[in-house]
C-alpha cells in the first residue's frame, strides 16, 4: 500500500465532522486523498461513504514548555513556524479497513519523506492565519510630484497648537508639528495634525517618535489611510530630522494596532480589579478570531443562544456526506454541536492563559462568504450588516425559522379630513436613532470634558412609534408606526454613526436599559380612531403630478418634454437651477431618453428605495463621483452619514448598483404570523462595539445564559453578572440588543 501526496495545504488541525483536534488522546487521522482530517469517532464515517481511502498518517501534539517570547513587534504578521518549533508531534502511518486499525511497518524512503512532507506542510488554518494578519502599505497619488513648502521656526518638541510631546506628527509639506489622534492603551491625542491638514490641504505627514532606522510611519490624511513614501527620509532631512539617527521612542501604528486587536478584551476584570472567572460547559463554548472574524462570532454566538436556531441545527454533522461541505446546513450543524455540547468548552491545552482555544469558525465563514466581496475578506466587518446577510442565507433553508424575528409593522398615515390609510410590512429588527447630545462632566482625572449625555432606550423607542411629518404627494401628512405583532425576540440595532468634520465617526452615547418594558405602554391600542375613515390604497392612489411652472420653465430652456418630466420626477423638486444642472450632467447618459412610467408618488415608493437626487450632490461635493453616491445611498437607505462611511471603507467598489438578491417572498406572511398578546420583552443579548468605526475595533456578545451574563470575546468566555463595569461597556458599546419576549 503507497501514501501519496501531491503537496498543498491540508485542513488538519481539525476532524472534518467536528473540532476535535491534534491535541486529544487520539490525535486525527489524516488522508492525504482527501486532505482533510478525521477523529477517531469519524474516522467510520468518512470510510463508509470512501471505502477506498485505507491509509491514514495519525498525528497528535503534545505541547512543549514556552520559549520566551521576543516582545518587539515590527511587523504586523504571524511569522509561520513548523509544529516541531512548537509541539512534539507524535506520528504514525496506519492502515484501516472499517473496523480495525493497523500500524504500517518497514517504510520505505520515499514514503518517510511523503509522512514528513505533510507534518511539516502549511496548514489550512496556518496558511489563512498569515494572510489575516499580512498587512501591506502602498504609494498613494499625493506622493507623485509631492512638493514642499517649508516654514521658519519649527519647534520639535510640542504639538504647536497644544502642550502635548508625545503621539506628535510633523506636516511634510510644511513642517509644522500637530498631536494626533487618541489611540488605543491611552496614548493621548487631540487631532491637531488632522486639524492641520483640514486648514491647509497638506496630506502627508510623519509619525516622529516612531522613527527609526526601520520604521517609519506615515499617514496621507486625504486617502485617510497608512501609505509607503519612499522620498520621505530625504524629505525630512529638510527639517534637520536624520532618520538614521532617530531612536524609537514610541510604539508605530501597526504596533499599536496589534496591541489592540490582541488585547482589546473589553472588561475582563471586575470592579475590585480582580479577574473576572473564566467559564465551562454546555452552551459556553468560545469561538477562535480568525483575524478580523469577531463580527462573525458576535452574531453566530447570539443567535445559537436561542433555543429555536439549537433545534433546528441539531442535526450530526456525521450524516452529512463529505460533498456536504458545501451545504450551510451543513456547517451550521456542526458550529451547533460545537458550540452547544460543552465537549470543546475547556481550558485550552496550546497555552497557559486558562481561556479556552475556541473552535474555529473558519469553514464558516469560507462558506457563508463566498462570492461577497466583503463577507469573504478578512477584513473587519459591520456585524448588523452580517446579521441580516446571514439570515437571509437561513432563509433558503428553512423559511419559517426567522419568524422568531418577524412582525408585522403598521404605518399610519392621516391623509386630512379625518381620512387615513394603513400599510402593512414584514419587518425583522428596529433601527433606532439616538440624539447624540455633548455635555460637561468630570473625568478620572478631575478634567472637564465634553462627553455624550446619557439617553434611555425607551426614549429611543418611543421616538420610534411617536408621529412623524412626512411629505407625500406633495402634502405635509402624518405618519406613525404601529406594532401588529410581537416578535419572539425584538432586534433592535442602534444607528451610532455620525459625521465629525465630514468624517464618520462611531458614537459612545451611554443607554440606560429598561429590565423589561411592554410595547403596548407606548401606543394606541386603536389603530382607527373615532371619526376617522380609512381610505383603500387603490382609492388614495393618485396620478403623477408634475409642477407646472418647472415643467414650462424646462420646456423653455429647450429641453425636451420627456427629459424635462423625468428631472422632476427623479428628483421631486421644482427648483429650476437643480432641474438644469441634473440635466445637464446627464447629458451623455445614454438612457436619458427612454420612457418612463410615472406612477404615483405613493406607488413609487413602494417599489423600493427611491434615491434621493439632493443627498447625491451632497456626497457629490465631498469629491465622490455619481455612479458611486448613487450607490452609497441605495445600499444605505439613503442615510448620508452612514452613505459616507461605506464610501470610506469602499474606496474600489465599481458604483454598479446590485440585483436585488433572491429572498423569502414575505408577503405571505403578513397572513401567516398571528397577531399575539404577549408584547412585554426583557433583554436576552448585546453585540457590542469598541471603536471609532464599525468596519475596525473588536465586536464581541453579552448573552443572558440561565439567569447568568455571559461574555463572549470570541475565544475567552467570561462570567460578568453584577460586574458594573461590564454593564457600563453594554451601555456605552452597545450595537444590536437583542429582546426576548417574557
Amino acid at each position: 500500500m503507497s501514501f501519496n501526496y501531491d503537496g498543498g495545504a491540508i485542513a488538519k488541525d481539525e476532524c472534518f465532522f467536528c473540532f476535535e483536534d491534534q491535541f486529544g488522546p487520539s490525535g486525527l487521522f489524516i488522508s492525504p486523498s482527501s486532505k482533510k482530517a478525521y477523529c477517531l469517532t469519524h474516522l467510520k464515517s468518512h470510510f463508509s461513504h470512501h471505502p477506498e481511502d485505507k491509509i491514514y498518517l495519525n498525528l497528535r501534539k503534545t505541547r512543549k514548555e514556552p520559549k520566551q517570547k521576543d516582545v518587539k513587534i515590527i511587523k504586523l504578521e504571524i511569522k509561520q513556524q513548523l509544529d516541531s518549533d512548537l509541539y512534539d508531534v507524535h506520528q504514525q502511518l496506519l492502515s484501516y479497513n472499517g473496523e480495525s486499525i493497523s500500524p504500517i511497518e518497514n517504510i520505505d524512503e520515499a514514503t518517510q519523506a511523503n509522512i514528513t512532507r505533510v507534518v511539516n506542510s502549511s496548514s489550512s488554518e496556518t496558511a489563512n492565519d498569515i494572510k489575516a494578519w499580512q498587512q501591506e502599505f502602498n504609494q498613494c497619488e499625493h506622493t507623485i510630484e509631492f512638493q514642499q513648502q517649508p516654514i521658519e521656526n519649527i519647534d520639535l518638541t510640542k504639538c504647536g497648537a497644544c502642550e502635548l510631546k508625545e503621539n506628535l506628527w510633523i506636516c511634510l509639506t510644511c513642517g509644522t508639528l500637530g498631536c494626533g489622534r487618541a489611540q488605543f492603551g491611552g496614548v493621548p491625542g487631540n487631532t491637531h495634525a488632522l486639524s492641520h491638514y483640514q486648514e491647509s490641504g497638506h496630506p502627508i505627514a510623519v509619525k516622529l517618535g516612531s522613527l527609526s532606522k526601520d520604521v517609519m510611519d506615515v499617514y496621507c490624511y486625504q486617502c485617510d489611510d497608512e501609505i509607503v513614501f519612499p522620498r520621505a527620509p530625504a524629505l525630512l532631512k529638510t527639517y534637520g530630522i536624520d532618520v538614521s539617527s532617530f531612536v524609537k521612542t514610541e510604539k508605530s501604528l501597526v504596533e499599536l494596532q496589534i496591541e489592540q486587536n490582541v488585547n482589546w478584551d473589553f472588561n475582563l476584570k471586575n470592579d475590585k480589579g480582580e479577574d473576572l472567572p473564566a467559564v465551562f460547559g454546555q452552551g459556553l463554548t468560545g469561538l477562535k478570531n480568525l483575524g478580523n472574524s469577531c463580527y462573525l462570532a458576535s452574531v453566530v454566538q447570539t443567535l445559537f443562544s436561542m433555543d429555536e436556531y439549537r433545534h433546528n441545527f441539531n442535526k450530526d454533522p456525521a450524516t452529512f456526506t463529505q460533498e456536504d461541505q458545501e451545504d450551510l446546513a451543513f456547517q451550521l450543524s456542526k458550529i451547533s454541536q460545537g458550540l452547544v455540547s460543552g465537549v470543546y468548552s475547556k481550558p485550552s491545552q496550546e497555552d497557559d492563559s486558562g481561556y479556552q482555544a475556541g473552535i474555529s469558525p473558519r469553514s464558516l465563514k469560507t462558506l457563508v462568504g463566498k462570492n461577497h466581496e466583503e463577507f469573504s475578506s478578512m477584513r473587519q466587518q459591520d456585524a448588523f450588516e452580517f446579521w441580516n446577510y446571514l439570515l437571509d442565507k437561513v432563509d433558503k433553508l428553512d423559511p419559517e425559522l426567522n419568524d422568531i424575528f418577524r412582525f408585522i409593522n403598521v404605518e399610519k398615515f392621516s391623509l386630512g379630513d379625518n381620512k387615513v390609510k394603513f400599510k402593512s410590512q414584514v419587518n425583522e429588527n428596529l433601527t433606532l436613532s439616538t440624539m447624540n447630545e455633548l455635555e460637561e462632566t468630570i473625568n478620572e482625572k478631575g478634567e472637564s470634558i465634553k462627553a455624550y449625555k446619557r439617553e434611555d432606550f425607551l426614549d429611543l423607542l418611543l421616538q420610534y412609534l411617536t408621529p412623524e411629518e412626512i411629505e407625500l404627494g406633495g402634502k405635509q401628512i402624518q405618519k406613525t408606526n404601529f406594532f401588529k405583532t410581537f416578535p419572539k425576540y425584538l432586534v433592535t440595532a442602534i444607528q451610532r454613526i455620525q459625521l465629525q468634520n465630514w468624517i464618520p465617526v462611531k458614537t459612545d452615547v451611554p443607554l440606560s436599559l429598561p429590565d423589561s418594558f411592554d410595547i403596548k405602554d407606548f401606543q394606541s391600542p386603536e389603530l382607527l380612531e373615532e371619526g376617522e375613515i380609512e381610505v383603500k390604497e387603490e382609492e388614495a392612489e393618485e396620478p403623477y403630478q408634475f409642477n407646472t411652472e418647472a415643467l414650462n420653465n424646462l420646456l423653455q430652456m429647450g429641453f425636451p418634454e420627456n427629459r424635462a418630466k423625468k428631472a422632476i420626477y427623479e428628483t421631486d423638486s421644482s427648483d429650476p437651477e437643480y432641474l438644469m444642472n441634473w440635466l445637464i450632467e446627464r447629458m451623455e447618459d445614454p438612457t436619458i431618453d427612454d420612457p418612463v412610467e410615472f406612477v404615483s408618488k405613493s406607488k413609487k415608493a413602494s417599489n423600493g428605495p427611491q434615491i434621493d437626487e439632493i443627498k447625491i450632490s451632497s456626497l457629490m461635493d465631498m469629491g465622490f463621483s455619481y455612479q458611486l453616491a448613487k450607490k452609497a445611498l441605495f445600499v444605505n437607505q439613503n442615510n448620508v452619514e452612514v452613505s459616507v462611511e461605506w464610501l470610506f471603507s469602499n474606496p474600489g467598489d465599481d458604483g454598479n448598483i446590485p440585483e436585488a438578491p433572491v429572498t423569502v417572498d414575505k408577503s405571505e406572511i403578513l397572513e401567516s404570523l398571528p397577531t399575539k398578546d404577549r408584547s412585554e420583552y426583557s433583554l436576552k443579548a448585546v453585540i457590542c462595539h469598541k471603536g471609532s468605526q464599525v468596519t475596525s475595533g473588536h465586536y464581541v456578545a453579552f448573552i443572558k445564559v440561565n439567569e447568568r451574563w455571559i461574555l463572549f470575546n470570541d475565544e475567552k468566555v467570561i462570567d460578568i453578572t453584577g460586574d458594573s463595569g461590564s454593564w457600563a461597556e453594554i451601555e456605552k458599546n452597545g450595537y444590536v440588543y437583542v429582546w426576548e419576549q417574557l
